[in-house]
Parts: C-alpha cells; sequence; structure tokens
C-alpha cells in the first residue's frame, strides 16, 4: 500500500551522515553512472550557489564547503544546459590511456611472473613484453577502428584489457621458463592479440570480417609465421613444442549413452574447443568472459557444458534475464546463495568461489533514459566490488565472485552499456561448420 510516506535515498542520506561529522577534512560523493533528467534536475539548487538539497518531504539538507561532488557520467545526452553549465566538466578521451593501463599491468602482473620464474634480470620479459605492444598494438587499434565492425561494439580499451587477460593467464613458469627467448614470447604474444582483436569478428552485412581480418594479420606481421592452412583462428600454441598446433588436436571424443536426454549433453567441436580454452583461462583468473552469437549456436550449452564440471570449491548460479528483470528481484537473487563474513563483507559459504552465470544479459527493458538498471549493477560490482543494502543503505562488498555472461545481438536491446561491455572479454560464436555437425549428429547416431 502507498502511504506515500518519505524514505530517504542513498543520495540523501550519504550526504546527511557526511555532513553530520564535525570536522572540516575534505569530502567527496561520487556519484557513478548514468545521468537520468528527472533527479539531476533536484540537483541544481546543490549545484549552485545555494548548495542546499532539498527533498519532497521539505528537509533540506546543505553541502557544506569542505563536500565536493564529482559525476562520472557516459554522455551528456540527457543533461539541459542548467545542469552542464553548473558542473566543471572534464572529458577523458580514449586517446593513449591504454598504454598507461598496460604500463602499470607489466608491473603488477609480468614482474611477479617474472620473480616466480626465477629469471636472472626480471626487467627482461617486462621490457620484450613492453616492445611488443608498442610494436602490435596502436596499428592494429587503428585497422580496428577503420575497417572492422564487432558483433557488438567494442572500445579501444576493452582489445588492450582482453590483451594483457589472455597474457596473463599464459604467463606461467611451464609455458615460459626463464630459459624462453624473445621470439617464444612473440609467438605467445601474436596468439594472445589475435583472440583479443578478433575474437569478436564475425559475417557482418555480407562482409566477413573475420577472413578479411586473417588476411590482413597474415600480410601486415610477417615476424611470426602462422601456418598457411586454415585462418589464423585455427591454432593455438603447444607449451611443449613451442610451436602452433591446430586446435581440433585438442577435441576429446564423448561416448553418448542414450539413457540421458541429447539437450544436456556437450559435444566438444573444433570450434567450441578454443571458446572453452579462453572460459577455462578466465574462469581460472576470475575474470569476465561474455559469448556473443545468435539464438541456437550453442552458447549457453557451452557455458552449462563447464559449470558441471567444477570443482567442488566453486559455485555456479544460473540467472536468465527477460523484458521485465527488475533490478530489485535481481538483487536478491545474486544475494541468495552469499553469507555475511566480517563486517560489511559479504561472500559464499565458506572459502568457496561463486560463478554468477547471466544468460540472455541484454533483455531487460529500458527505462526512458536508455539504463538497465540490472546491468548497472552488475557494473557497480564490476567496478566498485560491492553494493549497497536497499533497506538499511550500507555498503556490502561481494567478495569472491565473478560473471560469466551470454547474449543474442539481434534481441533485446542489441546493444549493453559500453562501460559494462568494456569490462568483458567478448567472443563471437558462430553455427558450427559441417565438419563439426557431422560430429555432433555422429555422436548421437552412433
Amino acid at each position: 500500500m502507498a502511504t506515500r510516506e518519505w524514505k530517504d535515498g542513498l543520495l540523501s542520506y550519504s550526504m546527511r551522515e557526511l555532513g553530520n561529522i564535525p570536522d572540516d577534512n575534505p569530502k567527496w560523493i561520487l556519484l557513478d553512472g548514468d545521468l537520468d533528467a528527472n533527479w539531476v534536475e533536484s540537483m541544481n539548487s546543490v549545484m549552485d550557489d545555494s548548495r542546499l538539497l532539498t527533498l519532497p518531504s521539505n528537509e533540506r539538507i546543505r553541502l557544506l564547503p569542505h563536500m565536493k561532488m564529482i559525476f562520472e557520467i557516459r554522455d551528456l545526452k540527457y543533461a539541459t544546459p542548467a545542469t552542464a553549465t553548473r558542473a566543471g566538466i572534464l572529458y577523458v578521451s580514449e586517446g593513449r590511456q591504454w598504454h598507461n593501463m598496460v604500463q602499470s599491468w607489466l608491473q603488477r602482473v609480468v614482474r611477479p611472473y617474472a620473480e616466480t620464474a626465477k629469471w636472472k634480470d626480471p626487467n627482461q620479459p617486462v621490457q620484450w613484453l613492453s616492445d611488443l605492444f608498442d610494436k602490435y598494438v596502436p596499428d592494429t587499434i587503428f585497422e580496428m577502428v577503420k575497417s572492422y565492425r564487432h558483433i557488438t561494439p567494442l572500445s579501444t580499451m576493452n582489445f588492450a584489457t582482453t590483451l594483457t587477460n589472455i597474457l596473463e593467464g599464459v604467463l606461467k613458469p611451464e609455458n615460459l621458463s626463464n630459459k624462453a627467448d624473445q621470439a617464444l614470447f612473440e609467438m605467445y604474444f601474436v596468439f594472445a592479440a589475435i583472440w583479443a582483436f578478433g575474437g569478436a569478428l564475425v559475417e557482418k552485412d555480407g562482409i566477413d570480417y573475420r577472413r578479411n581480418f586473417d588476411k590482413w594479420w597474415k600480410q601486415t606481421w610477417t615476424t611470426v609465421k602462422l601456418p598457411g592452412k586454415g585462418t589464423v583462428y585455427d591454432y593455438l600454441v603447444n607449451p611443449k613444442s613451442g610451436k602452433f598446433q591446430p586446435w581440433a588436436e585438442l577435441v576429446m571424443d564423448v561416448e553418448y549413452n542414450s539413457a540421458k536426454p541429447m539437450s544436456s549433453m556437450f559435444v566438444p567441436t573444433a570450434e567450441t574447443s578454443s571458446l572453452r580454452f579462453f572460459l577455462d583461462m578466465m574462469v581460472d583468473l576470475r575474470k569476465p568472459i561474455m559469448f556473443v552469437g545468435g539464438a541456437g549456436v550453442g552458447k549457453t550449452q557451452l557455458v552449462k557444458g563447464k559449470l558441471a564440471c567444477l570443482p567442488e570449491e566453486v559455485m555456479s548460479l544460473c540467472i536468465s534475464f527477460n523484458y521485465f528483470t527488475d533490478v530489485v528481484s535481481f538483487q536478491k537473487v545474486l544475494e541468495s546463495p552469499l553469507e555475511k563474513k566480517a563486517g560489511v563483507n559479504f561472500g559464499p559459504p565458506g572459502t568457496k568461489q561463486l560463478i554468477y552465470f547471466v544468460d540472455d544479459l541484454n533483455m531487460p527493458k529500458l527505462d526512458p533514459y536508455e539504463t538497465a538498471m540490472p546491468i548497472s549493477l552488475i557494473r557497480q560490482h564490476l567496478g566498485w566490488g560491492h553494493w549497497f543494502d536497499r533497506l538499511k543503505l550500507t555498503q556490502k562488498n561481494i567478495n569472491n565472485t565473478q560473471y560469466v555472461a551470454c547474449m543474442n545481438p539481434t534481441a533485446g536491446s542489441f546493444t549493453i552499456n559500453p562501460r559494462l561491455q568494456r569490462l568483458f572479454f567478448t567472443l563471437a560464436v558462430g553455427f558450427p561448420g559441417q565438419d563439426s555437425l557431422m560430429k555432433i549428429y555422429g555422436t548421437f547416431l552412433q
């Protein structure tokens, strides 16, 4: 029953709490998300000289001189001139931001790897990889922006993040020992770059971008010789021999038991072995990964096949989005397997890991300002590591969780918020080829 009684929201609660602290040390309120014309209009009085937040309950909360506000937003599409003129606006361009991220990654990940692998000079692998980034990435990013369209729009930051994630997965002493030479590093780097830049390419509007990328890569980068047969997508680096080997050699035969329903079986093929390889890698690294493809290509089966054979210390929770999924019920579902740890920390029971598998990620309806609330909640969790209790308005830090997602780019709202898409390693899933179909049907017919 609606009593029309005023109930505090997060902003008014936080602002009042900060204002009541007796000292005058600097305090920052950071509002990170999409701009919504309704609430930002009521912020106009906060942002001008009066610095007052007036609530519908007639309460007035003052923004004190030592309190500052930062809005971190995607664009100013729904901001009125009244709002835009009251704030100092700083536009951060993509430019070479990826370069800064890579430099910090080299120190954070590559140096500890070099120490673990007992390199005489731990700076050597760092220097080699830094040179490889400078050699390959700027030209490839330029080519991507100029000539290619991915299955769902991806930013340059996404390419760089995916590249570092794959390299983090292969930078292990068993793959690259302290005796490895620069050529082997470059080989692994090329393998990672092919999938980081080209993993989300498909045929679109009659242009086969995947084939074009294959041709362009082989013509442009000739230092590392890829096998001539097939495409650049058909090979991975064999850590034992230090040479390229086809994915098809990794495919295991499965026995079909007629007592089981066919829909619960997953038959690995050459195409899915590469997708499964990266899914295993990202699950081990606890990084988010997303499969994008049309209806019926086997995205959900691929992920469910992985979730079915997880070790005991890893739990999974499958959540299917639809048009009517709202953020309140979604948050309750996310919280259902969690338990309270110390203070404001929450996580899965004991020392377990939890994988949230979100299917049909782009299905929830958009509000009038093109925001899908459940997607904003995932972005907040991935970006900041927490969300808020809806009743007590306290922060909840959610630990030991990760996301795997699937979506159909021809349904729902087609694309998702680029600020969330940027965080996911995105792979395109196409229909199986003729050899794969023969293998799938052959498994059942035998």
